[in-house]
């Protein structure tokens, strides 16, 4: 599938303004593309098993609003 993104303006519960991603379908791929993307899709399975992960550093995000937390410190 072809993805389109695109940002939606949204305020979070304290009044700070901030985008959230929104996704949709856009279109199938073509019989020609699709060859291409499934070689580009094992290019990136293999690099990403030498990503790593680093929980400490995550970002906090609100599951129903995509809004990122701030820390409580």
């Amino acid at each position: 599938m072809v993805t389109k993104f695109t940002l939606k303006k949204a305020v979070s519960g304290t009044g700070m303004s901030y985008s959230q991603a929104q996704f949709a379908v856009e279109r199938a791929l073509s019989p020609e593309e699709y060859p291409l993307i499934a070689a580009v899709t094992e290019q990136v399975k293999a690099l990403s098993k030498n990503v790593g992960y680093d929980t400490e550093d995550a970002l906090r995000v609100d599951p129903e609003t995509g809004e990122v937390m701030e820390p409580l410190n």
